[in-house]
């Protein structure tokens, strides 16, 4: 898809350099962390899940080592950064930090800061909003006028095996308000809920004059 030396392209199989990037994280205590990169395509509006990372073993430092390597290696700016709701908030019982907090420190100590916001978790929605992304009318070939418009890149082998094997609970065994998704394989269907309900704006910050000395 992507052609080193092409359109921006300083990597192959990563996206043109100036498209918006997200990281999001699934970090646990004994299970392996799951990451995930998302680009932008601005011109078309469409989305790209383009690399995967599924860390087994490793400290909160390493994790943050691997994410600071594979990012220099490819010169990316990422716009923004994702990390789990439910554990990122969690506070261990010997600093009473956060497992945010934790991460944003191993950052700083190797002078690559990250900075995390935590993800949406309205499950049931944020399951319908990543089936819109996916819906396009299968009865007619792809187009531009009828495709997707997010995609996963064919080499995040983990991430669509998850996708594949998502389990969600039949019509009338849960309120649908409420309904959560059976705890298996779950890891990169969470983060693609994340960002399905992140408003994700490129456009620049401006300066707007205000009234007086205001901005």
């Amino acid at each position: 898809l992507w052609k080193e030396g092409e359109k921006g392209i300083i990597k192959a199989g990563q996206p043109p350099r100036w498209w918006p990037r997200m990281q999001l994280i699934d970090p646990h205590d004994e299970k392996p962390h799951m990451l995930l990169w998302i680009a932008k395509d601005t011109e078309f509006e469409l989305y790209y899940a383009y690399r995967e990372a599924w860390l087994v073993n490793m400290t909160f430092a390493q994790v943050v080592k691997y994410i600071r390597d594979v990012e220099i290696e490819s010169r990316e700016n990422i716009q923004i950064r994702v990390i789990d709701p439910n554990f990122g908030p969690k506070r261990k019982g010997n600093t009473k930090t956060t497992v945010r907090d934790d991460f944003e420190t191993e950052g700083r100590n190797i002078g690559y800061p990250l900075r995390f916001m935590f993800g949406d978790d309205h499950k049931a929605l944020g399951r319908k909003r990543v089936a819109e992304l996916l819906r396009w009318d299968i009865s007619k070939p792809i187009s531009i006028i009828n495709r997707p418009s997010l995609y996963v890149c064919n080499d995040l082998v983990k991430c669509i095996y998850q996708i594949e094997h998502y389990v969600w609970p039949e019509e009338g065994e849960q309120d649908p308000a409420i309904a959560k998704p059976v705890k298996k394989e779950d890891d990169a269907c969470d983060l693609l809920q994340y960002f399905s309900l992140i408003k994700w704006s490129d456009k620049p910050a401006q300066i707007i004059p205000g009234f007086g000395n205001a901005y």
